[in-house]
């Protein structure tokens, strides 16, 4: 894989028990379900969040590093210098760039992206003004549609090789996605359905950008 363009999505609350479930005749991950059988594919990884949450998760990707024991590693030691993959990437000539509609400040994200090597870090107030039009803010920011269709308009931008890194928000709790932006017919109507909802629109939105991806010929091998 030496050389080769990387783009990573961190989908909010997306748990494994999802990939592949039908709930009430319905895919709530269609689109991911297709990418299965052309992929590496880890279904045992075993949660290692603490306090820091998605931070967390963030920290263990890019840093092969636990959490701390109490409070966020991107809150306590914040000012680190993290031996991270953006850092090591950059040594063999890449740009790598994180991307989040959600407030830069938020888990001290603007200054330790900054301490893993991260070239730019794209927050709320850098996304496109028009773009922002096409939708509402829903739960804790952006949509996740206009966050996708932002970060292909980074990533057409970027020299290549490059390392680009989605962090997606929609899904995050406390899960209440507008009708407009419903894709699941279901039964319920409480937090459960509320959750598979805001799953299955992160996930069609994951699709469109995975396809425009392809058409683009930023990728190879479509499935979608």
């Amino acid at each position: 894989f030496k050389g080769k363009n990387l783009i990573v999505i961190q989908v909010e609350s997306l748990e494994n028990g999802l990939i592949g479930l039908e709930y009430e005749g319905q895919e709530i991950t269609p689109n991911i379900n297709r990418l299965l059988d052309r992929s590496l594919y880890f279904s045992q990884v075993v949660e290692q969040v603490k306090d820091g949450n998605s931070s967390d998760a963030e920290l263990l990707f890019n840093a092969s590093l636990y959490p701390v024991a109490s409070g966020s590693a991107f809150l306590r030691f914040g000012e680190n210098t993290y031996p991270a993959m953006p850092g090591i990437l950059a040594r063999s000539g890449y740009t790598s760039i994180a991307i989040h509609g959600d407030d830069k400040e938020y888990w001290n994200r603007d200054v330790v992206f900054s301490q893993m090597g991260f070239d730019r870090y794209i927050d709320e107030t850098q996304f496109d003004e028009q773009l922002l039009q096409n939708g509402p803010k829903v739960g804790m920011g952006i949509l996740d549609e206009i966050l996708f269709e932002q970060s292909l308009r980074e990533i057409r931008q970027l020299p290549e090789p490059f390392n680009a890194f989605i962090i997606t928000i929609t899904s995050h709790m406390p899960f209440t996605m507008p009708p407009a932006y419903q894709y699941l017919d279901l039964s319920r109507a409480d937090r459960t359905a509320d959750y598979l909802q805001s799953i299955r629109y992160v996930d069609e939105a994951f699709g469109s950008f995975y396809r425009q991806l392809e058409a683009e010929g930023l990728l190879k091998d479509s499935v979608l």
